[in-house]
């Protein structure tokens, strides 16, 4: 930084628009240190975090200002001129600060006259901010013919917080009368801050000053750390477009998921991460490259003669403009490739049916399906980059009928890594597969290794039956339609991945009417009918929690779920099953065989004929002794069963 400086100035000196000539003492003596200009700007550069601050952030500031004048801590700047000036450090504050004025001025300004005028505060990523300000931070205060631009403008999505902001600050009572106003206010004026001013107009300069000065504490979090070596290293106007075009396009992706970004299914620096592995790391020069969720070194490494060493960011590390460029853009138009795909109600977006044109119809919504299923899990992270390399293999509108199906492998292999996989060892297989410029065979000799001799052990059967049993994981009975999928339709020969039908595999996905979900062995409202007519049986709370389990489920007839298995106990429903003999309207293999596993366990052994008192206790010694054991035996045989089916399917292609 060529011309740094800096001093402790109040709020009265630096927030207000007044010239200001800060200075200091030596020896009795004043020296100009800072010199502010009236109608001087304040902006917040791109490469800044959107607003972030909660109300309980902005009532703690509130409760320290009203008790007296505090210091504030620093505020950097970034000088552009005589009268502009960048926030490097200290947005959130003086936003907060600024709108805390503005909501006095707002009340009070009849009976405080001598608030003051404030400087003005610019956010580059919202345009229209100081409008908004001005209307009380309440869009529909401003005129209709405005109001869109106002909106539009704001590129990431701020005016709900600072909305939700401005109008908790009543909610508080600090600024409920005029006399509790006109203290805090002059309070706040005499708030001191530590202000450091760069002379130097270069933006790279500026962006590596935001990193050293924040690197040195725990205020930047991935996404601010990214974002400033980016920009330290590229210090074009179009990187910091691409930026913001990026997360506008992914919170309306989160829109369009129905979460909210800090709950995103997918999360906007996991995305960048896949994407560098995928298009930027699987390049030649990056092998050696190891990085981590920090998108920092893991390990010591050599790149063009160069060596780097743990701990580096891989920005420095690749040095190379274009190719984050690509990343930005191309990550761009991923996330909006998927937010067409995650809006279609089982149908297919014009966006992969462009991408598609030589896959049958049906096909295209089974590939829709598959990539929808697995980017709205959010328990499977890692394997979303098998997606993301699916899309690169096909972006370009050219795809073969063969490369289309390579979904059908990236599918396979991520729903046996959902059941089978080792979260970590898998973890680093797939990262690999996904730097490689040949995947699709790696994909399916990944298949294969999942049941090799050994690989899937009796402590290993015991962990996947204790994650499957995890009842805090959200939608098992979609995970099992999954597994029921690939265990009805998928074949794996010829080193190739394809579907038995494409017609069969999408009436298995969208016919709810003839694959309706049944909660077969424990019901979905936690009680058992066991006398008709009457009241039926609540199951003790301890296993209710089993109707959420994943082999809790199967997939038969509607008017079967209705007529025959109704809320009656496991072993009833079999029974009622065969004796109407409508066992063969049922068309999914997979809950057939979960049919021939269960139709040999779970016997009660109870006669039931009025359910009084003693028939409930040995009801609820049942449920709670004998069921646990007989499903952990029932789990191990379905896990075997998996396991014989899936390795059968491996061994035929190896033939």
């Amino acid at each position: 930084m060529s011309n740094i400086k800096g001093t402790i100035t109040t709020l009265r000196q630096f927030l207000f628009n007044a010239e200001s000539e800060i200075t200091t003492e030596v020896n009795g003596k004043k020296y100009p240190i800072i010199y502010f200009k009236k109608d001087r700007i304040m902006s917040v550069p791109n490469y800044q975090r959107e607003i972030r601050w909660q109300k309980e952030t902005l009532f703690a500031l509130m409760n320290d200002i009203s008790r007296g004048p505090k210091f504030l801590g620093n505020i950097i700047l970034s000088s552009s001129g005589e009268k502009d000036y960048e926030i490097i450090d200290g947005q959130q504050r003086l936003v907060s600060l600024n709108m805390l004025i503005t909501y006095i001025k707002s009340q009070y300004s009849q009976q405080i006259t001598d608030i003051g005028d404030l400087i003005t505060i610019n956010i580059n990523c919202f345009e229209q901010y100081p409008l908004f300000r001005d209307s009380g931070y309440n869009i529909n205060n401003i005129d209709e013919a405005m109001r869109e631009t106002v909106i539009t403008s704001d590129k990431l999505g701020q005016i709900k917080i600072l909305s939700e902001l401005y109008t908790s600050i009543s909610a508080e009572k600090i600024l409920d009368t005029v006399a509790k106003a006109a203290s805090f206010l002059e309070n706040l004026k005499k708030c001191t801050l530590n202000v450091i001013i760069s002379d130097d107009d270069d933006i790279k300069i500026s962006t590596e000053y935001y990193i050293d000065v924040n690197l040195k504490g725990i205020k930047l979090d991935t996404e601010d750390i990214f974002k400033g070596y980016l920009f330290a290293q590229d210090s074009s106007k179009e990187i910091r477009t691409y930026w913001v075009e990026l997360k506008e396009s992914w919170l309306k992706f989160n829109v369009r998921c129905g979460c909210k970004p800090e709950k995103s299914v997918y999360s906007l620096m996991k995305i960048i991460e896949h994407y560098l592995y995928c298009h930027v790391l699987s390049k030649p020069e990056y092998n050696d490259i190891s990085i981590n969720e920090k998108f920092t070194l893991d390990s010591p490494c050599e790149v063009n003669g160069t060596k780097y060493y743990l701990g580096d960011h891989v920005i420095k590390v690749i040095r190379n403009n274009t190719y984050m460029q690509e990343v930005l853009i191309g990550a761009k138009k991923y996330i909006e490739f998927l937010t067409e795909i995650i809006a279609s109600d089982g149908g297919a977006p014009g966006c992969i049916r462009d991408l598609l044109k030589n896959a049958e119809s049906n096909e295209v919504k089974i590939i829709c399906n598959f990539i929808k299923k697995t980017i709205l899990d959010k328990t499977l992270i890692i394997p979303k980059i098998l997606i993301l390399k699916y899309y690169l293999s096909i972006c370009d509108g050219k795809a073969s009928k063969s490369k289309c199906k390579y979904i059908y492998a990236v599918y396979f292999y991520n729903v046996l890594f959902m059941l089978f996989g080792d979260k970590k060892s898998d973890a680093e297989k797939i990262k690999k597969i996904s730097r490689s410029n040949s995947y699709y065979p790696e994909v399916i000799y990944a298949i294969k290794n999942f049941f090799e001799d050994g690989n899937i052990s009796e402590s290993r059967q015991i962990a996947i039956a204790k994650w499957n049993s995890n009842y805090e994981n959200e939608a098992l009975q979609y995970k099992c339609k999954s597994l029921a999928t690939i265990y009805n339709f998928f074949v794996l020969k010829d080193n190739s991945v394809d579907i038995s039908s494409c017609d069969d595999v999408y009436k298995f996905l969208s016919d709810d009417d003839l694959y309706s979900i049944e909660h077969f062995i424990v019901n979905s409202s936690g009680n058992v009918t066991y006398i008709d007519g009457e009241e039926a049986f609540e199951l003790p709370s301890s296993i209710k929690k089993y109707s959420a389990y994943i082999f809790n489920f199967i997939f038969v007839p509607q008017s079967i779920n209705n007529n025959v298995f109704k809320n009656y106990s496991v072993r009833k429903k079999i029974e009622l099953l065969y004796k109407s003999d409508r066992v063969s309207e049922i068309n999914c293999s997979y809950s057939k065989m979960i049919l021939d596993v269960v139709k040999d366990m779970f016997a009660e052994n109870i006669v039931i004929t009025n359910l009084d008192d003693a028939e409930k206790k040995e009801l609820e010694k049942y449920w709670l002794v004998t069921f646990r054991d007989d499903y952990s035996t029932f789990t191990s045989i379905v896990i075997n069963k998996l396991i014989e089916h899936f390795s059968g399917k491996t061994q035929v292609s190896n033939s």
